[in-house]
């Protein structure tokens, strides 16, 4: 791109060094053709964003090449203002005439040592830089190489001792207009937090809530939370203080702001003020038209949260048979469900007691690890350094463990590594997404096992689902002809009701509700589940391939009660109603009779 011998300009610098950052996002034919023969830094950069190179990359560029710092968009907050410089009435006006802004030096620090800067320059050289400095301005790319305005910057300040650093100059423009002071501008900043943490608090202790959706529109942003499965509107925020919300949200996540047009995920531990208390929330932004869409799966990082297995709501002959199955010394126990049926707080709670026992070893391999346990070694999915389920399970039967969990049996390799591990003299617990117990072994078998692998390795399965309890201050119970007449929502018929042939009552909320339940009629959920235990009769119809019908009525035969009627059981004792079983179950509730 530049003729041999000749001595290589700033501009070509930027561009050579553009291509090496851009990793495929710009051609040497872009940068070659497209008139990019030009002097002039302003042309350039106009000409690449023609070209849709993104802004962050020409950004970070230019501060590669002018050997200082970019300050991505999700770090640009309030907190990094140079307060004092801020609140001189003279120089503020001034600084914001030429659209640049002071930054507070010792945050800066902070934020390079922690690693949230993303920059190829040597630490020690910028911190070299930094302290010699007498101030630190941040300024726009169009600032950066213009030495006129570079030149009165320092005549405003009367000094040349200025670190200039770059940011996205579109964003500066409001820390001069919303706020005309430093108290303005800190309380700002301490409101945004503050609204945040009133947010994730309410979520978490008001609501109990497992997720927070924040849903963007033209001119208003909608906050909502999954409460019980079903998502309840919290409040609404204004444009500008989602804006600043997801600029925290972002930083927390040491994501870029800037790449508010990508899909990303990420990991943020929240830490409650009052107490202490850590939570692990997964950060999951998708673009919109009107900004990024978030949502925040809630989890809490202390394994002590984790309840015992006999509080998650099993029935008696339920827990009974799964004591039984987990105290097997080898084999694989399947927990199966759809998303959000439980699954995970059945493993970790199953997991939690078998860790009580000093002599046994646990490892896991997940995706992503929910709740920290103390008692496990618990390992993250990584795919891209290697880390998947099926490689992990062959390097924990070099670790001696005597009990495995995998997140989920996705493919044929996993399932072949975690058969490995059950059949030679391990316990296995893994996770499918099937909708009965049974329905596993079909699942299995479509993976590509063979039946014998399954039959020598499968103990048993626990299928769940999750029902909304009914609210224990203003729940009902009817007859079943006074529900069809006043009760009935869903539009269940008569014919449907008598399915429930031996029950003269059922158990419903009341349409008003109260206000405990915050007037829906349920407070929480509860497991509803069914158990089968893979005796030698039921491994037999699996060598011999038999259908799942026929290992349906061998597992009756023994004694096996469907998730359906382990629900009417739930609903005659007041636990759950009619209505959510018919929203949980569906057509499946004809099948009562097993």
């Amino acid at each position: 791109m530049i003729a041999q011998g000749s001595e290589k300009t700033k501009i070509d610098l930027f561009l050579e060094n553009l291509i090496n950052f851009g990793q495929g996002e710009v051609s040497e034919n872009l940068i070659v053709q497209n008139r990019l023969n030009e002097k002039s830094f302003t042309n350039i950069i106009s000409i690449l964003l023609e070209y849709k190179v993104p802004k962050f990359l020409i950004n970070k560029t230019l501060a590669y090449t002018y050997n200082t710092l970019y300050i991505n968009d999700s770090l640009l907050s309030t907190d990094l203002i140079d307060v004092d410089l801020f609140n001189n009435e003279d120089l503020n006006k001034q600084l914001n005439a030429l659209n640049v802004l002071p930054i507070n030096k010792e945050k800066l620090k902070q934020l390079l040592d922690f690693g949230k800067i993303d920059t190829n320059i040597s630490k020690d050289f910028l911190h070299d830089k930094i302290n010699t400095s007498k101030y630190i301005i941040a300024v726009s790319y169009n600032v950066l190489y213009n030495l006129h305005i570079l030149g009165k910057i320092k005549t405003i300040l009367k000094s040349n001792d200025i670190f200039f650093v770059l940011v996205n100059g579109d964003l500066i423009p409001r820390f001069y207009t919303e706020q005309s002071d430093s108290n303005k501008l800190v309380d700002n900043f301490l409101n945004i937090r503050d609204i945040l943490n009133k947010l994730l608090n309410a979520a978490i202790y008001e609501y109990n809530a497992s997720d927070i959706h924040f849903e963007p529109s033209k001119d208003r942003v909608s906050i909502r939370f999954r409460v019980d499965g079903s998502l309840v509107k919290y409040t609404e925020w204004t444009i500008s203080t989602y804006s600043q919300i997801a600029r925290i949200l972002f930083l927390e996540a040491q994501l870029s702001y800037d790449k508010d047009t990508e899909i990303q995920d990420a990991k943020i531990m929240y830490t409650e003020d009052t107490t202490g208390k850590t939570h692990d929330i997964r950060f999951s932004s998708v673009p919109t038209p009107y900004g990024p869409t978030i949502v925040l799966r809630l989890y809490s990082s202390n394994g002590t949260d984790v309840l015992n297995l006999k509080d998650l709501g099993f029935l008696q002959y339920e827990l009974d048979k799964i004591v039984k199955l987990i105290n097997n010394p080898y084999g694989i126990i399947f927990v199966t469900g759809a998303t959000g049926s439980g699954k995970s707080t059945t493993l970790y709670s199953i997991l939690t007691d078998l860790g009580r026992d000093i002599s046994k070893k646990i490892l896991s391999i997940e995706d992503p690890i929910e709740v920290d346990i103390p008692t496990i070694q618990q390992v993250e999915y990584d795919p891209h350094f290697k880390v998947t389920f099926a490689t992990a399970i062959k390097a924990f039967l070099r670790q001696d463990p005597d009990i495995i969990m995998v997140g989920e049996i996705r493919d044929l390799d996993t399932a072949k590594e975690a058969v490995t591990a059950a059949i030679t003299g391990h316990l296995v617990f893994s996770t499918l997404h099937t909708n009965t117990a049974i329905d596993a072994i079909m699942r299995l078998r479509s993976l590509g096992l063979e039946n014998w692998q399954i039959s020598s390795s499968l103990l048993g399965v626990i299928g769940q689902r999750l029902v909304k309890k009914l609210c224990p201050n203003c729940k009902l119970r009817v007859s079943k002809e006074e529900y069809i007449r006043n009760f009935n929502t869903k539009h269940i018929n008569i014919k449907q009701i008598e399915l429930l042939r031996d029950i003269d009552y059922v158990f419903t909320h009341s349409l008003e509700g109260c206000s405990y339940c915050r007037n829906t009629g349920y407070v929480s959920r509860t497991v509803v589940a069914e158990v089968l235990d893979v005796d030698d009769f039921i491994k037999e119809l699996i060598d011999n391939n038999a259908s799942i019908l026929d290992i349906r009525n061998r597992a009756i035969q023994n004694g096996f009660r469907s998730m359906v009627k382990s629900g009417i059981e739930l609903m005659t004792k007041g636990v759950t109603s009619i209505d959510e079983l018919f929203k949980v179950f569906g057509s499946q509730m004809y099948t009562i009779n097993y």
